[in-house]
């Protein structure tokens, strides 16, 4: 799978898993963890989905991620497309969104 190690510089332990292999459509999973002194109930959501940003149109497992910290409710989602990784990603803090898209691709070549 995919986890992230890491929020804001502070390792999360044990990290917490994004995005489960072999990925499958409608796959929900709940997992505890602390960051810093902070205990964590973090909820996630598979789903295929579509999305365009400006580097292209991609297939995509889009995992929606809910959690609280001291109070403050956090909402993420990300789009995975094969092959490439992230391309998108939407994050709601107290309300208060943000969006990152993925501008540009280009492959290497052997």
């Amino acid at each position: 799978g995919l986890f992230r190690k890491r929020f804001n510089g502070t390792e999360i332990n044990p990290p917490i898993c994004l995005l489960k292999f072999p990925i499958k459509d409608g796959e929900k999973w709940e997992s505890n963890t602390k960051t810093g002194p902070t205990e964590l109930m973090v909820k996630c959501h598979c789903e295929m989905d579509e999305t365009s940003v400006p580097a292209g149109k991609f297939q995509c497992a889009r995992v929606m991620v809910e959690t609280e910290q001291n109070g403050v409710k956090i909402r993420t989602t990300y789009w995975f497309a094969p092959k490439i990784g992230m391309v998108k990603q939407f994050v709601e803090i107290n309300s208060k969104p943000f969006t990152l898209v993925l501008d540009k691709f280009e492959s290497l070549k052997p």
